[in-house]
């Protein structure tokens, strides 16, 4: 049954973490959490019928109070004063036209966080697609990141060994990453803090790996280098995009694959995966600021490949 708003007057709200919504019943969007001094959660959301193509514009160009207009995006990133505030049993704040919210300092890394969440602070020693290693613990990625390519993300992380990174974490659940020292960088127009599966991570986020580390490994899932072995690969890849969609092609697997192939002797081999990764940085912006990729220019690129 839909939950009905009650008035809850003023908030002064620290951002906990953002996350992407994508729900089995068909609607989809972003949603931020946050916490008052009390330590009680309060929530904000952008989320409407549709799938995962609507979450970047819920995330990065909608605003939540038409008067503040400001995004998710840039909410879940600093501090909120929060008048003639209505919400439901749950936390979920109203988006009327009654109330009048205002943004304050950036957000400045969990300090005070309420239980039952974490801050777990330590190096990395590992990640996957399914998450990050840090401080010795295994942190999950929540469903919907996964879906939406987070684990790509969490793979790279996962390479910068004994770099420090700072986690907010619910239930061995990764909510939010900041860098603190070594390899990972987050930009700063994020605010220096990641939200999986909503803040798209690329190679330029990790500087120079360890020595060895993404470096190419004879038998490493590619067995000899002969044409056959070549094909595989490149096949691989193309089967890749079509299952995951273009995100995979961030995974730092794909260098490695290329470098790969170069060392087979297969150089146009290795043009060709660099090809479809270089198709999905063509695109523009839209009025709304949200990034259109150049679908046919990936086609043309993923066909090239798929012919080798």
């Amino acid at each position: 049954a839909r939950q009905g708003y009650r008035e809850v007057g003023g908030l002064s709200l620290t951002p906990l973490y953002a996350e992407p919504v994508l729900a089995a019943s068909g609607f989809a969007g972003a949603q931020a959490v946050f916490t008052d001094s009390s330590g009680a959660t309060w929530s904000v959301a952008r989320v409407r019928p549709g799938d995962a193509s609507s979450i970047p514009a819920a995330y990065a160009a909608e605003p939540v109070w038409q008067e503040l207009s400001a995004p998710i995006r840039q909410l879940s990133r600093h501090r909120l004063l929060v008048a003639r505030a209505s919400a439901r049993d749950d936390g979920r704040l109203s988006a009327g036209a009654a109330v009048r919210a205002s943004m304050g300092a950036a957000h400045t890394g969990w300090e005070g966080a309420p239980g039952p969440f974490e801050v777990v602070d330590g190096t990395v020693s590992g990640g996957d697609r399914r998450g990050l290693v840090v401080a010795g613990r295994s942190l999950a990625l929540r469903g919907a990141a996964r879906a939406l390519g987070a684990g790509l993300a969490t793979e790279l992380f996962g390479l910068a060994v004994g770099a420090r990174v700072r986690c907010l974490v619910l239930g061995g659940e990764l909510l939010g990453m900041t860098a603190r020292e070594g390899a990972i960088h987050v930009p700063d127009d994020l605010g220096g803090v990641w939200w999986p599966g909503l803040d798209r991570v690329t190679r330029s986020w990790v500087g120079a790996l360890p020595e060895g580390v993404g470096a190419p490994r004879p038998g490493d899932g590619v067995g000899a280098s002969g044409p056959s072995q070549v094909r595989e690969v490149v096949g691989r890849w193309c089967q890749r995009v079509l299952d995951a969609g273009p995100s995979v092609l961030a995974s730092p697997a794909l260098e490695r694959d290329r470098a790969w192939a170069v060392a087979a002797g297969a150089p146009f081999a290795a043009r060709l995966l660099g090809g479809m990764e270089a198709a999905t940085h063509q695109g523009s912006r839209r009025f709304d600021g949200t990034w259109e990729a150049d679908a046919p220019a990936l086609l043309v690129a993923w066909l090239a490949a798929s012919q080798y």
